[in-house]
């Protein structure tokens, strides 16, 4: 079974500010991303109420460019936010910490995509079922156990066949 540890950014960015941001993950061009449904609780300065809408990666163009482009999951998760009162779209940038294979191909971020989907089913993805790894793979998000990268399960399982 092909391994995969992901890091996942301490902070978020508004989907609404990523073609401004600074943040210096956006930049990567081998890199994973979540978007989020979460409301803002401005007293405490932390998001609340955080949703899985969609899971993506890219390989090629940076997190930025791939983020900001017109996408059906994309739209989804606008439409599932906006019929919820102080939610809005925020982003969980990732990527790659360490995998058994020793790289990150094309296809082993693409078959690293597929597991996260169907093991974490995101609400605007049109069918997590149809997820399609083309190895078995098991994908950790962070470093140990109790990791909190919620909504993201700590661990992912695929096994094809």
């Amino acid at each position: 079974m092909d391994r995969a540890k992901l890091s996942w950014s301490d902070y978020t960015v508004r989907l609404s500010e990523v073609a401004k941001s600074s943040h210096p993950m956006l930049r990567n061009k081998k890199g994973f991303y979540a978007l989020l449904s979460a409301k803002l609780d401005a007293e405490a300065d932390l998001w609340r109420d955080i949703g899985l809408l969609h899971i993506g990666h890219t390989s090629g163009q940076s997190l930025r460019a791939r983020i900001t482009q017109s996408q059906p999951a994309h739209d989804r998760a606008a439409e599932l936010v906006a019929a919820t009162e102080g939610a809005e779209i925020i982003v969980l940038l990732g990527e790659v910490a360490s995998t058994s294979l020793g790289r990150d191909t094309k296809d082993f971020l693409q078959d690293i995509e597929s597991c996260l989907v169907k093991s974490n089913r995101p609400a605007a993805h049109p069918d997590p079922d149809a997820a399609a790894a083309n190895r078995d793979i098991s994908v950790v998000n962070g470093e140990r156990k109790g990791t909190d990268y919620r909504p993201l399960k700590w661990r992912s399982l695929y096994k094809v066949g």
